[in-house]
């Protein structure tokens, strides 16, 4: 099946990226983010206003952020308070769809708030973002068609209005979540949130109308119901086997933080191999 990731730009959207390059300096104009980063941007803005301007102002925005925190040099060593972060925000990936996007999932009841918010925030916007990396890594790394967006299963389970939706939670994760968007455009194929409660339904189909119809078609908000839900995942295209257990599936998953040593470890043996 072809679909657009794994295409050349449109003639539109060239049109817009050549547009958007004569408005950028010449020094970062040829540059070529990783990730297809560029043609995502291009992609991303392709319905807005001025899109040639929103794609330069984006494509300047990553690459500045990419070299201030030096995120080519994220995966190729450990950072501080790292498995203090993937204990406390754990993200695991359970295998790859029928079209071959990765398949990832985060349980809210996984998530430990109070070890989370004891570690500094910078650590915690670094560590979100090497998490990233690793996601992209991995994409790009498959013997199977060319994807760069993902699958994403969220679980509700566990939620507490109480406990996550604190002003002081909101607004540190508010932050995390904006840097991710920010810089990792397009990296969503399809949103499954699961075990939705009835009043977050209810709240769903208010916010809702306010979503714009690409991204609304992304999402599919599903209540307790596991063969119901294991139903929707399989018409989706998520195989049994990517399918988390915890849903019915056969895919026990494998964390993040395990791809990623195993990722510094290959890249530290090339280096090694390369320079004796």
């Amino acid at each position: 099946m072809d679909i657009e990731e794994n295409q050349p730009l449109n003639e539109s959207d060239a049109a817009n990226y050549k547009a958007a390059k004569e408005m950028m300096e010449p020094e970062t104009r040829e540059i070529q983010l990783p990730y297809e980063l560029n043609y995502r941007c291009v992609r991303a803005f392709r319905k807005e206003k001025e899109p040639a301007a929103k794609i330069a102002q984006r494509i300047k925005h990553i690459i500045g952020w990419r070299d201030d925190n030096k995120m080519d040099e994220s995966l190729k060593k450990h950072y501080t308070y790292e498995k203090e972060f993937h204990a406390a925000w754990p993200c695991r990936i359970y295998g790859r769809d029928e079209l071959n996007h990765l398949v990832i999932a985060e349980r809210v009841c996984d998530l430990n708030i109070e070890s989370l918010l004891s570690l500094p925030e910078d650590d915690v916007l670094k560590l979100r973002a090497q998490t990233m990396e690793v996601l992209e890594h991995l994409k790009l790394t498959s013997d199977g068609p060319h994807r760069y967006k993902q699958v994403y299963i969220l679980d509700l389970e566990g939620l507490s209005y109480g406990k996550h939706f604190s002003s002081t939670v909101k607004e540190k994760l508010k932050i995390v979540f904006k840097v991710v968007e920010f810089n990792y455009v397009e990296s969503l194929w399809k949103l499954f949130i699961i075990n939705a409660s009835s009043l977050f339904q209810i709240v769903w189909k208010v916010v809702r109308e306010w979503v714009d119809d690409r991204t609304k078609a992304k999402i599919e908000v599903l209540g307790k119901n596991v063969e119901e839900n294991l139903s929707v995942l399989i018409k989706n295209k998520v195989p049994i086997e990517s399918i988390p257990d915890w849903l019915g599936g056969k895919s026990k998953g494998t964390p993040v933080i395990d791809h990623l040593s195993q990722i510094i470890e290959t890249k530290n043996n090339n280096n090694n191999n390369n320079t004796t």
